[in-house]
């Protein structure tokens, strides 16, 4: 087991877990309840960035897992949403356009959600088999504490709204650095891919998403 890719890994699933918990606390009920924005079109939302993901997640994950190259697209991935959540704060703060809004937090989300596509499967480059289980709880330890620490640092701010959005951001972002910079990847590839799992993984988000939007309708 590699201590040191473990901390930087570990200290990326801390970060993501400060930037995530603040927008679902704070952004939220800041776009619904002061601007207006109706739930429907708010996990409208999530729904579309679920629909975007099932068309590249498979197909990004494939062409890492045969040419390398996660690290690469981890970074590409944390910096849109850096910057897509960091649009959403600023425009949020100056009172800007709702759709536009909603639109930048949009992209945020899904550059959130296909970082995981990538990080994820770096857990080869920290441990072998006999170490994942261990691993993977001290990175599950480290989301938890993320979430702990998210709430605790905007705290102080929690009248606002969106100066928790405003700190938890740039915080998400230097936390995220490390990684982004030192963190070694292996130059292990596969021959072929077995994409039997990608499409069962593929139905069970189409089944969760067609449930979730249709709830949001009712």
């Amino acid at each position: 087991m590699n201590k040191r890719q473990l901390f930087f890994w570990s200290l990326y699933d801390f970060a993501n877990s400060i930037v995530y918990i603040n927008f679902i606390l704070y952004f939220a009920t800041w776009i619904v309840v002061d601007r207006g924005l109706s739930d429907f079109w708010y996990n409208a939302i999530f729904a579309i960035t679920t629909i975007i993901l099932l068309f590249t997640a498979p197909i990004l994950a494939t062409r890492t897992d045969l040419r390398g190259g996660r690290k690469y697209w981890l970074n590409i991935a944390t910096i849109g949403t850096f910057l897509s959540y960091g649009l959403v704060a600023i425009l949020a703060k100056m009172e800007g356009s709702v759709l536009l809004i909603a639109l930048f937090f949009l992209i945020g989300q899904y550059f959130y959600q296909l970082s995981f596509v990538f990080y994820n499967p770096m857990l080869d480059d920290i441990a072998d088999e006999t170490n994942k289980s261990r691993v993977s709880g001290i990175g599950n330890f480290s989301s938890s504490l993320g979430f702990v620490v998210g709430i605790l640092i905007t705290l102080p701010f929690a009248s606002s709204r969106i100066t928790p959005l405003l700190i938890s951001v740039p915080v998400f972002f230097i936390l995220a650095l490390p990684m982004m910079i030192f963190f070694k990847e292996s130059k292990k590839y596969v021959d072929q891919i077995d994409t039997s799992s990608v499409q069962n993984e593929t139905r069970a988000s189409i089944k969760k998403m067609v449930l979730f939007f249709t709830a949001s309708a009712a």
